[in-house]
Formats: structure tokens, C-alpha cells, sequence
């Protein structure tokens, strides 16, 4: 080979190296490290809010949980930072024993309309995670029927329902392993 092809070749060598480093390291930079990229905004909204994870669940008092998430970009019920969060309340339920199917309500306010939310049920050795069901705001529905809608009256109720908040009502058999928002409307 002449020394002249050899140049050329070597050139060109170097032409792809330098390419090839080029575009790695372009890729390398719109990672995480990017200022914009959804990992670093939602590191910061986890750092802003206190939160273990992006999606974590504290209970505050006896009776109240709050799960909280961030998430990036942004749903339409998120805060501009992309954090969120669903209260649920446990109250007292109409029904005066388990057997009524209905003896605990959980209060649910979120800044959605519409929520996924799923429970498991154990009693007596018998354990079973209940497929999720899906309740918009305003409704009073019952757990061991899927989140059909409750068919009771509402004045039986010992509390005053929101009309911003979902109510499931269950028995202590049941206990909520998650609630998220699912849409805005």
C-alpha cells in the first residue's frame, strides 16, 4: 500500500472515530444529565416533596394515608412539578357490623376525577388481591362488588360525602393496596 492510500485510510479511520465519539457522546449528554430530561425533573419534585421514591404512601394519623407521586412531564391533576398526591380517608361506614358488607368507608380526595383503585381481602385464612376498578369522583361505590355503585341511601351514611371525593365502602376484611389517578376530564 502507498503511503498516500495510507494517509487516506488513516484519515478516514480517524474521520469515524471522531464520529462515532461524537454522536456517544451526544447520547451521553441528553441522558440524565440532560437539564430537561423526566429522570432529573422528577429527582428534584422527590427531593422538593420529602418523598422516599416516586411513588410513596405515608400515613398521617390513625385513619389517613396519603399516597404521593412525581412523575414527569406532568399529567393535567399534577402540580406544575409533576407531584401529586391522593388522600384517603378511613371513617366509619354505614353498616354496623361486617356482616353489612359496609362497615368502613375510605374517603377518597384527589385532585383527578377519575381513580384506579385496588384492594385485597383476607378473612380466615382465605386471601385474595381483588382485581382493580376504576371510581370518578362523586361516586359511592362498594368493594366486594368491584366498585359497583352503592345502592344504599346516602342518608344512611354518618358522614356528609364531598362531592369532590370518591367513597369506597368495605369491611375490615378488605385493606387498599393502591389508589392512582388515571384522568383529569
Amino acid at each position: 500500500m502507498s503511503v498516500g492510500r495510507k494517509v487516506v485510510a488513516g484519515t478516514a479511520f480517524v474521520a469515524a472515530v471522531v464520529t462515532i465519539a461524537t454522536g456517544v457522546s451526544g447520547l451521553w449528554s441528553s441522558g440524565e444529565r440532560s437539564e430537561s430530561s423526566p429522570a432529573k425533573q422528577v429527582r428534584e419534585c422527590i427531593a422538593q416533596h420529602g418523598l422516599a421514591r416516586a411513588s410513596d404512601v405515608q400515613a398521617r394519623g390513625r385513619n389517613t394515608t396519603v399516597f404521593s407521586t412525581c412523575v414527569w412531564p406532568a399529567p393535567p391533576w399534577a402540580d406544575p412539578d409533576g407531584y401529586s398526591e391522593i388522600i384517603v380517608r378511613e371513617d366509619p361506614g354505614p353498616g354496623e357490623t361486617e356482616a353489612s358488607g359496609v362497615s368502613v368507608a375510605d374517603r377518597i380526595d384527589a385532585s383527578c376525577t377519575e381513580l384506579e383503585v385496588a384492594y385485597s381481602f383476607g378473612k380466615q385464612g382465605d386471601f385474595d388481591r381483588r382485581p382493580p376498578f376504576e371510581v370518578i369522583r362523586g361516586q359511592i361505590v362498594t368493594a366486594d362488588e368491584f366498585g359497583e355503585l352503592w345502592n344504599g341511601d346516602e342518608r344512611a351514611l354518618p358522614f356528609y360525602a364531598e362531592r369532590n371525593e370518591a367513597v369506597v365502602l368495605r369491611t375490615l376484611s378488605y385493606w387498599l393496596d393502591f389508589v392512582r389517578c388515571v384522568a383529569a376530564r
